[in-house]
């Protein structure tokens, strides 16, 4: 059996992208949409701990993360953005 050159597993590679949707072939998006992982929104949240992201998701406060691996959750950057918008208004509104 002859082994595949280069230039055909190029060509299947280029084959099997063409085949995927947009945003399944870009990593940490869905439909088009970035993909906040854990850590980020950890980050961005204000260096809160996760114990307090999970406590503002139970109370209904923080956006619900979805499954994006066995182990794995993340944030739709859109929703997160919200939240934080939201947040903002509050605070002025307080002023």
């Amino acid at each position: 059996m002859q082994k595949p050159t280069q230039k055909k597993l190029g060509e299947k590679a280029a084959e099997l992208l063409r085949q995927q949707e947009p945003a399944q072939s870009i990593k940490g998006h869905v439909g088009g949409e970035r993909v906040m992982p854990k850590p980020e929104v950890l980050v961005r949240a204000g260096g809160v701990s996760e114990m307090t992201v999970w406590r503002w998701v139970k109370a209904g406060t923080f956006p619900r993360p979805i499954k994006i691996g066995a182990h794995r959750v993340g944030w739709l950057e859109s929703e997160f953005l919200a939240w934080l918008a939201a947040r903002a208004a509050e605070r002025d509104r307080a002023a």
